[in-house]
């Protein structure tokens, strides 16, 4: 099955490791990325008349898989429709931000493509996790970039038509990504810095 799936990374993670008490860290972690992070991947209230993205969404509804280990966090989007990947882009855009707000600088890479998911959504694999994987590897920066196969998988996304275009055009802006090696790569990006009040 096709699904688009984010990798982020925590940058610094070792250093963290070796300065850090052991309970200190699991502790910052268990409530960062056990309880905020998952508190945040549902729609958790509901504003009569206000605009949404997701007006079909009900309260509860987690936006997308969430799995966690260490320094690693893959989010999936639930199905492989538009909705699916822009509840996936929104949700990893919040991740980021409140990681990078929590002083936890973060890469990744999203990706759409071939993904297994286990029964018991324990085992995930594919060419999606692969290539959101290698994207985040090869980036110099903090910050998240969007691969080339999500754009082509769901154009919409990233037109310049269609409802809440300019929020969109704002959420996931091209810019000019920095690589470890080889050029610059002009992606789409998860823009962490907007709307951010730290």
């Amino acid at each position: 099955m096709n699904r688009t799936v984010a990798f982020l990374d925590i940058l610094g993670f070792r250093s963290l490791v070796e300065t850090e008490p052991t309970d200190t860290l699991g502790e910052r972690f268990d409530k960062i990325v056990g309880d905020t992070l998952p508190a945040m991947n549902r729609k958790s209230w509901e504003f009569s008349g206000e605009p949404t993205l997701f007006p079909d969404a009900s309260v509860g509804e987690d936006w997308c898989i969430a799995h966690a280990f260490s320094d690693s966090i893959i989010l999936i989007a639930k199905d492989d429709s538009e909705r699916g990947c822009l509840a996936l882009l929104i949700y990893a855009l919040r991740v980021t931000q409140s990681l990078i707000a929590f002083g936890l600088p973060v890469r990744g890479g999203v990706a759409h493509g071939d993904l297994y998911i286990g029964k018991k959504r324990s085992i995930v694999v594919g060419k999606a996790l692969t290539r959101a994987h290698d994207l985040e590897q090869r980036q110099n920066w903090i910050g998240v970039a969007v691969d080339t196969s999500v754009p082509i998988a769901f154009p919409c996304l990233f037109g310049e038509n269609g409802a809440f275009a300019e929020i969109r055009k704002c959420l996931f802006p091209q810019y000019e990504v920095p690589m470890k090696s080889g050029p610059i790569r002009v992606l789409h990006t998860l823009n962490w810095r907007w709307n951010l009040v730290v």
